[in-house]
C-alpha cells in the first residue's frame, strides 16, 4: 500500500480520477486501485506500484515501455470525458495567466512569461490549436509518472486528472523526453520510443499535436524559471517549445 500526502484539493481530484477509473473500467492495468481515503483529507491509500520510472530506462526498454503507455491512454480515451468540473488544459495559461498564477510566481518566471505574451507570433500560434475532444487524460504525464515492470505500464499521481484533449498527455511526456535530451544527445531509442507511444495510443498526428508538444515544453521552462534553476536550460526550453508552436512542421518528423 502507497500512502501519500499533498494539498487537499489535489487529494480529491487525484481521489475522484481513480475512484471515476475503477468504476469505468479495469484500472488495476494502468493505475493504481484507490484503497483508503484519510480523514480530513490529509492523505489517500493507492495499490503500491514496483518498477521503474521511464526516465531510468533506455534503449529497447524504453521502446517497448513507451507502446505500453500508449496502450494506457487508448484505454483511458476509451473511458469517455471525466467529470466536467475536472477540466484539465494547463497549456490555456500561456495565454491568459490569472492573478493567482502570478502572485505565485517568482520574478524570473514572471520574466519567462511576460516574453511568451510578448510574443504575438507564439500567441498567434497557440491560439490555432484546436480545442480537440473532451476525453479522460492524466494531465501530468511525464517521465517520473510512470513505473514500468517490463510487463505493465501504471500512470502514477493523477492530481492534475480530468476533462481534457487526449493529445495533451502524449505532448507532456514527448516535451519530457525531449528536454532530458536537451542535456545529451538525441538517441535513435527516443525517436523510436515516441513513435511507439503515437502508434499504440491511436491518437492522430496533426498540427495541434506538435503545437500541444510546444507549449508543454514552454510550460517546463515556466517551472524551470520559477525554481530558479539554469536560466540557459530555460532559455533553450522557451527556444524550442517556440519552434514546434510556430512551425509545427518541425514536430511532425517526431511522432511519424
Amino acid at each position: 500500500m502507497h500512502v501519500k500526502t499533498a494539498p487537499p484539493d489535489r487529494l480529491d481530484r487525484e481521489w475522484r480520477a481513480l475512484s471515476a477509473l475503477s468504476l469505468l473500467g479495469d484500472v488495476t492495468t494502468f493505475a493504481p486501485h484507490p484503497l483508503e481515503r484519510g480523514e480530513a483529507r490529509a492523505w489517500i491509500a493507492t495499490e503500491q506500484i514496483h518498477g521503474t520510472t521511464l526516465r531510468r530506462l533506455e534503449g529497447r526498454a524504453l521502446v517497448d515501455a513507451f507502446a505500453r503507455v500508449g496502450a494506457a491512454l487508448r484505454w483511458l480515451r476509451s473511458c469517455g470525458a471525466a467529470a466536467p468540473d475536472l477540466a484539465a488544459r494547463p497549456w490555456l495559461g500561456l495565454a491568459a495567466l490569472r492573478a493567482a498564477d502570478l502572485s505565485s510566481m517568482c520574478e524570473p518566471a514572471l520574466d519567462f512569461v511576460a516574453s511568451l505574451h510578448r510574443d504575438q507570433a507564439l500567441q498567434g500560434a497557440l491560439a490555432q490549436i484546436d480545442a480537440g475532444t473532451e476525453d479522460f487524460v492524466h494531465g501530468d504525464l511525464h517521465l517520473d509518472n510512470v513505473v514500468d515492470n517490463g510487463a505493465r505500464a501504471v500512470l502514477v499521481d493523477w492530481e492534475m486528472a480530468g476533462a481534457g484533449d487526449a493529445r495533451w498527455d502524449i505532448a507532456m511526456l514527448v516535451a519530457d523526453l525531449l528536454a532530458e535530451a536537451l542535456t545529451r544527445t538525441w538517441r535513435g531509442d527516443d525517436r523510436a520510443a515516441v513513435r511507439a507511444l503515437v502508434a499504440s495510443s491511436g491518437v492522430t498526428v496533426d498540427d495541434s499535436l506538435a503545437r500541444l508538444t510546444g507549449a508543454a515544453l514552454l510550460l517546463r521552462g515556466v517551472a524551470v524559471a520559477q525554481t530558479g534553476a539554469s536560466v540557459d536550460r530555460g532559455r533553450r526550453l522557451r527556444t524550442a517549445g517556440r519552434n514546434l508552436v510556430i512551425d509545427s512542421t518541425r514536430g511532425k518528423g517526431l511522432f511519424s
